[in-house]
């Protein structure tokens, strides 16, 4: 027996509605409706990517280059990011011209 933490997919569910996800811990059954079907090829990172665009931020750059440093739209990520980087530093040197 392999134990409490065996995970299998049921291919039909009794009422016909699909995969079921089973456990024999007691786990929450869980149809895979229930969550989003994965979208094909890079659709969701490009949408990230945007995101960190539409964010305009440092951070939000940071956070997509976390998360895939070396995928093909990574090194535009880095330029974008150093582009809105140098527009912060210029901005704080524009209000502070002492300070230089």
């Amino acid at each position: 027996m392999v134990g409490a933490l065996l995970l299998f997919i049921a291919v039909v569910a009794e009422d016909g509605a699909g995969p079921v996800a089973c456990g024999t811990g007691g786990e929450r059954s869980m149809r895979s409706s229930d969550h989003p079907q994965p979208r094909a090829g890079d659709v969701a990172i490009r949408q990230e990517l945007e995101t960190a665009r539409q964010a305009g931020s440092v951070d939000a750059y940071d956070l997509f280059l976390s998360r895939h440093p070396n995928h093909p739209l990574a090194g535009q990520a880095r330029s974008e990011r150093d582009k809105v980087a140098a527009r912060i530093v210029d901005t704080l040197i524009d209000r502070h011209p002492d300070r230089r």
